[in-house]
């Protein structure tokens, strides 16, 4: 699969109701948070992340970095509700990955990471670094 097919099977999974509490679902990289005056977010949101790509000589490795953010009240009480949210749905996010991604795997451990009080709408949520890697598809 190509780095596109990734993408877009997983924005299908994530919009289609198998994670009820996910209302949005976004591509376009993490620092779209910080523009208050540009953008509107529905929360709570998975961001997929596409950090970099390793190509060897079979196969491709897509290091993405998935996260999961709400927007936490005022007053900070939600913090643990969102927390766990976040990490349980990343998790399940990541079972998924590992097995219903067709001609993909995981080639590491995966680890979320939480936190709260980010980005410009004081956000919560949890990210989640994982490797998947597909074979090139060769002609010969």
């Amino acid at each position: 699969m190509t780095w596109k097919e990734i993408a877009a099977t997983v924005k299908s999974a994530a919009m289609s109701g198998m994670w009820p509490n996910i209302r949005a679902f976004y591509e376009d990289g993490i620092f779209i948070l910080n523009d208050r005056d540009n953008w509107k977010m529905n929360y709570a949101t998975v961001i997929l992340d596409l950090q970099s790509a390793t190509v060897s000589e079979d196969t491709t490795t897509f290091n993405v970095l998935l996260w999961y953010i709400d927007r936490q009240k005022e007053d900070r009480s939600d913090i643990n509700n969102i927390l766990s949210d976040a990490i349980m749905t990343l998790g399940e996010i990541a079972n998924w990955l590992r097995y219903h991604l067709d001609g993909v795997f995981v080639t590491t451990d995966m680890v979320a990471t939480p936190f709260q009080d980010r980005f410009a709408d004081e956000c919560a949520g949890a990210s989640l670094s994982v490797n998947l890697a597909t074979y090139h598809n060769k002609l010969c």
